[in-house]
């Protein structure tokens, strides 16, 4: 199988397994999400690659970026092959992220322009005049091909029914959290037309939401109108094609439990490649539908990545943990699923996941190798998954790093993100030597957490034990040793409990004993770290969705220790 088909997001402790397809995080995006920021800060972004033809509409504004050590200002001068002079305005773009992020588009950005005086993030804004058909265009000292587009309005047949139609999925109108995304989409030039697709169907050229920048609105406007009239042609060939591109381009995935979140393709030059070739005047090799339906199959058509590695354990024998997978149907058809260790099951159960959809999965069958086959439909993937509990033996068992929340792109292309190493989270889980008077002592997590300078707001370490779902298993410690046990619902009554902490300017740590109960028949223990902080949420064993409560369980087994005293720290 190509690995553009399936992405497959593992990680356990500091293994990690991923199959990453082609297209690649955006640059902008490959910031770690979990870098701390200040409040509000303006940077340069990176913008998309200048195109080699120019496409334009009589009389209308072009904005396109310029490439690097390109003059700017009035030191560029812009000629059609005959000579003619084109009047051009050169402006520098910037972005001023703001405060909140949200983790799985990152963070929100007011867009700005100002004058060039570098090339760096700088786009021209010019008019295209009559006489340049049939001619080329010299940016500088580049030549660049030109062609007039027709509007869309203009083509005629290619208003089938339902073209125009939005792409937002009925279920998800009035959900306030994908909206709120949306919202904070739409305050990008470089993805406002997905939120378009999504609310208006982009079937006016007047969008309904504009920038308060003029730049920033011609050059958003220009993007869309090129978006339009491939929507336009491909509709013309192709209605049914097209109403599935417009989805896979403005994909919006129901995780369930009521959680809809974006889930479109974010690699630029995919993005740009795909669009000049259907604007091409010549049209791409086959024409725009087989384009179309060749860039939909570059596209993941699945995402799997494991839930939790031991929310689930056999009941007989020597007790194995159960893997629960997540499966995402990109497709954009209705698939079964399943899944299984060993050999294919004859009558394997099989999991209904619609298109736009992902769905939890319990493997099937019985193996000792480290990897758990699924199924989507006729696509099949192996899944690194852990089939025995982890050992624990003197001096104890290493647990770490802990890893931040997923992002979209992280998960859409199985690139999971390491914490910044001012912000690493690491404990041990160890049975101290006996007292005194030879008594023995509970089992515990000595846990170290770093802390970049100048940090403040929310800090603490919360540990979960047992299956999900089990009263008081979720015991949290902030960086003050203020303890708080959740029952699932409100927190308990009574007078605040404290432990100690050791703290130095860029770290704190404290040890906890885990509680009785902790540790279930055979000598096993389950156990999931989270810790959430001002600047995201990190967690062990397994990265986490934004939107999960609950951590995967690490299965550990505890009866192979030796009895031998701890070394002192």
């Amino acid at each position: 199988m190509r690995p553009a088909v399936v992405s497959l997001l593992a990680v356990l402790g500091l293994l990690a397994c991923g199959c990453s397809s082609d297209p690649q995080p955006s640059d902008e995006a490959s910031r770690n999400e979990s870098d701390p920021a200040p409040a509000a800060d303006t940077r340069t972004p990176t913008l998309p690659a200048t195109p080699t033809r120019i496409d334009g509409f009589a009389g209308e504004l072009v904005a396109i970026p310029l490439p690097e050590h390109t003059r700017v200002g009035k030191a560029l001068r812009l000629r059609l092959d005959d000579g003619t002079e084109v009047p051009v305005k050169t402006y520098h773009i910037m972005a001023t992220y703001l405060g909140s992020t949200d983790p799985w588009l990152g963070s929100a950005a007011e867009w700005s322009a100002e004058p060039a005086t570098k090339s760096e993030s700088a786009i021209a804004v010019f008019t295209l005049p009559a006489q340049a058909a049939g001619q080329g265009l010299w940016i500088g000292e580049t030549r660049h091909e030109v062609q007039w587009l027709t509007p869309p309005e203009s083509i005629e047949g290619a208003e089938p029914a339902g073209a125009w139609r939005p792409t937002l999925p009925p279920e998800a109108a009035n959900n306030a959290a994908l909206l709120a995304q949306l919202r904070a989409a739409a305050r990008s030039p470089l993805t406002r037309w997905r939120v378009r697709l999504l609310l208006d169907g982009m079937r006016s050229g007047v969008p309904p939401m504009r920038f308060d920048d003029p730049v920033i609105e011609s050059w958003a406007t220009y993007n869309e109108e090129r978006w339009r009239v491939a929507f336009a042609r491909l509709a013309l060939a192709d209605p049914a094609v097209c109403d599935r591109l417009r989805k896979r381009l403005s994909a919006v995935m129901d995780f369930g439990g009521g959680v809809y979140a974006p889930a479109w393709p974010t690699d630029q030059r995919g993005l740009d490649r795909f669009l000049s070739d259907v604007l091409s005047p010549r049209g791409p090799r086959g024409g725009v539908a087989a384009r179309a339906e060749q860039f939909m199959s570059e596209q993941p058509q699945a995402v799997i990545w494991i839930v939790d590695d031991g929310g689930v354990l056999t009941g007989e024998g020597r007790r194995r943990p159960i893997p629960l997978i997540g499966v995402a149907n990109l497709s954009g058809r209705d698939a079964l699923a399943f899944g299984y260790l060993g050999d294919e099951p004859p009558h394997p159960d099989l999991l209904p996941v619609p298109s736009f959809a992902a769905r939890v999965l319990t493997v099937t069958g019985v193996g000792d190798v480290p990897k758990a086959t699924v199924r989507l439909s006729r696509l099949s993937a192996e899944v690194p998954i852990s089939t025995a509990p982890l050992e624990v033996v003197p001096p104890g068992l290493r647990i770490g790093p802990l890893l931040p929340d997923l992002s979209m792109e992280r998960w859409l292309y199985a690139q999971p993100a390491a914490a910044p190493a001012n912000l690493t989270t690491h404990a041990l889980l160890h049975r101290p030597a006996a007292g005194p008077d030879g008594e023995d002592r509970p089992w515990e997590l000595f846990v170290e957490c770093r802390v970049p300078p100048g940090m403040t707001g929310e800090d603490r370490l919360c540990i979960c034990i047992g299956p999900p779902g089990l009263p008081g298993g979720v015991v949290c410690v902030d960086a003050m040793g203020l303890v708080s046990t959740r029952l699932f619902g409100p927190e308990d009554a009574g007078p605040p409990r404290r432990l100690s902490v050791a703290r130095s300017e860029d770290r704190w740590s404290f040890r906890f004993a885990l509680p009785p109960g902790s540790i279930e028949p055979g000598g096993l223990i389950r156990l999931g770290l989270v810790r959430k902080t001002a600047h995201g949420r990190h967690a062990w064993p397994r990265t986490l969705l934004p939107w999960q409560d609950f951590p995967s369980r690490a299965l550990i087994d505890i009866s192979g220790w030796s009895g031998l005293a701890a070394p002192e720290r």
